[in-house]
């Protein structure tokens, strides 16, 4: 079994945490199936924002969309 498969394996299992779908999106990208690779990067950046590899990933992967990922989150600071 490949490394996709045993990650695709966990996935059907129930398994669903943002490495997991990490993992995912850099195998199937890794594999040419860029469609996957998307849905899975995407699900990563929603089980954890803050998490940065996944965001770092699709950046170099396609610079042109990253921007849409990424918001600028508001602050509570207040301008003086």
């Amino acid at each position: 079994m490949t490394m996709l498969d045993n990650l695709l394996k966990m996935y059907e299992q129930g398994q669903d945490n943002v490495l997991l779908r990490f993992s995912l999106g850099n195998e199937f990208f890794k594999a040419d199936d860029l469609t996957n690779a998307e849905m899975h990067l995407r699900a990563a950046l929603q089980h954890d924002p803050k998490y940065s590899a996944p965001g770092r990933f699709w950046a170099g992967c396609w610079p042109q969309e990253a921007s849409m990922l990424w918001r600028p989150m508001p602050t509570n600071r207040v301008s003086r």
